[in-house]
């Protein structure tokens, strides 16, 4: 934090309230989703609900990414590795990519209740612990 001005810090708070703000929705729109059996579209937000908060706690260090593997990657090297995000939390974005790939993608799968349920209650803890972690930063 040290050397940024204070545009550029109120310019910093302001994307990651708004990417935290973008993660909120995604997980009430998956919730919305899992009630109406929908667990495919479920999962899908939830992923995203996790995404944009992953994007929002990246920033707090500058760190822009392009792709949703690089932001995967970037939060376990920059946050996980070094102690400041627990790995059992930050499994649930990487898992709940690759069931919205299959959610997506794929011709024959379908994302069970199960699964749908598990993910949004991870996702739930995972942006917790986002913004946790970026009211501690910025």
């Amino acid at each position: 934090m040290m050397g940024l001005t204070k545009l550029q810090k109120c310019q910093r708070r302001f994307v990651s309230s708004r990417r935290s703000s973008n993660s909120i929705y995604s997980l009430i729109e998956g919730i919305v989703w899992d009630q109406n059996h929908h667990y495919n579209d479920a999962i899908s937000r939830a992923y995203y609900s996790m995404f944009y908060a992953a994007k929002a706690v990246l920033l707090t260090k500058d760190i822009i990414t392009r792709t949703h593997k690089g932001t995967i990657s970037q939060l376990n090297s920059n946050f996980v590795r070094v102690g400041e995000f627990e790995e059992m939390v930050w499994k649930y974005l990487p898992l709940s990519e690759t069931l919205r790939e299959e959610a997506d993608y794929s011709i024959t799968k379908r994302i069970t209740q199960e699964e749908s349920d598990e993910i949004l209650t991870g996702a739930h803890i995972f942006i917790q612990r986002c913004e946790s972690l970026i009211s501690q930063k910025i």
